[in-house]
């Protein structure tokens, strides 16, 4: 993973853990499973598409997703290989760029890999999303959100009783963001920045 020379410890750490996210899920395994998890708490049943202690592990690693993104934020944080320039006249991404978007290991694909929830201009500029994010609720408010929406998926009474419809819409939404951000910014930290072996070869046999 690349860092920044003069990156806080926090920030080094915030992306860290953004990198131990996505080590342990996959963009469309935690997309998927956080629709789970709405569907469950939103609902008068309890979540039963696996063991309890899986969705647990799951909304503590989203936490400290969530708590990585705000340490991200709140230190104004950047790193100019995570947002890319519009290149197309449509202002819409362009795809063909998989390096991009796309993790290249046995867990994803292109296909996989589109994110489908942000805006143009959060695709090209991924702290556009995270800023959305952390200006939605605080740090606090959040943590109240996870803990309250894991209770509620786990029991057979529904969230709609302590949020409101559009706030429940709200939060689904700056979450379905939040994980492709994230995404984005392991994406692109972790480009390779070294020359193609062929070119290599090619400047040695010159010499």
């Amino acid at each position: 993973m690349t860092t920044e020379p003069f990156e806080d410890k926090d920030v080094r750490y915030a992306y860290g853990s953004i990198h131990d996210f996505f080590d342990n899920y996959s963009l469309k395994e935690s997309l998927k499973e956080i629709e789970g998890i709405i569907k469950a708490a939103t609902s008068d049943k309890a979540w039963k598409k696996d063991y309890p202690y899986r969705l647990i592990y799951f909304m503590e690693k989203l936490e400290e997703l969530s708590r990585a993104a705000l340490a991200i934020h709140h230190n104004y944080s950047s790193r100019d290989e995570c947002i890319v320039e519009a290149t197309s006249e449509s202002g819409q991404p362009d795809l063909s760029k998989q390096q991009q978007f796309v993790i290249r290991n046995r867990f994803s694909n292109v296909w996989n890999s589109i994110p489908r929830h942000l805006s143009a201009a959060q695709y090209y500029n991924p702290y556009k999303a995270i800023k959305k994010f952390a200006t939605c609720m605080a740090e606090h408010e959040w943590k109240k959100t996870f803990r309250e929406f894991t209770e509620y998926a786990l029991s057979n009474s529904a969230i709609d009783d302590a949020y409101p419809p559009y706030n429940i819409l709200s939060i689904h939404k700056h979450l379905l963001r939040l994980i492709e951000a994230c995404h984005l910014l392991e994406v692109r930290s972790n480009i390779k920045k070294a020359e193609p072996k062929a070119k290599k070869k090619r400047q040695k046999a010159k010499r």
